[in-house]
């Protein structure tokens, strides 16, 4: 991994790093079949790309979760695998929209954003509608931090499981 400067050797998935082991060792020289073969640094060349490629994606997710503000961003970073999680501490961060910050930082974490090529303003309209809906009746226990507390339950569950 000396040919990609600034790049730790484990962030390479074990699978490359085999195929570079087996590829350019001299086991694999003693091939009487020439072909053409890589060279090491266009090989090194391709992966530091395909880093770049996965850090540029991911900035583009989480660029959703701009609706959100920093304080509530940081909560549910922080907090939001754990059964000590406070829904209600959420709730107050987010101005009252509790069920609304879990949906996105929720569809932001399954990237189901880019799975399903979501429209930041359909998504948006969906759960401002969710939260009113959870707040038509008024009722005491099923409202919209219910809601929230209930998708962080399933989310706790499916991580502490590692389902998710």
């Amino acid at each position: 991994m000396d040919e990609l400067p600034g790049t730790d050797a484990e962030m390479v998935p074990s699978e490359v790093r085999n195929w570079l082991a087996t590829t350019f060792s001299r086991a694999s020289q003693q091939i009487t079949v020439r072909r053409e073969k890589p060279k090491f640094r266009s090989v090194a060349n391709a992966i530091r790309a395909g880093l770049l490629v996965e850090k540029m994606y991911k900035r583009t997710t989480a660029s959703i979760l701009t609706a959100l503000s920093q304080d509530v961003i940081d909560y549910l970073k922080a907090e939001a695998n754990n059964w000590s999680f406070s829904v209600f501490r959420l709730h107050e961060l987010s101005g009252e929209h509790s069920l609304r910050a879990m949906g996105y930082y929720l569809i932001n974490e399954y990237d189901l954003y880019n799975k399903f090529k979501l429209k930041s303003s359909a998504l948006d309209h969906f759960l401002m509608q969710l939260e009113s809906g959870y707040s038509k009746y008024h009722n005491p226990y099923h409202n919209l931090i219910h809601g929230a507390d209930v998708a962080q339950t399933c989310h706790a569950i499916m991580q502490s499981s590692k389902l998710a």
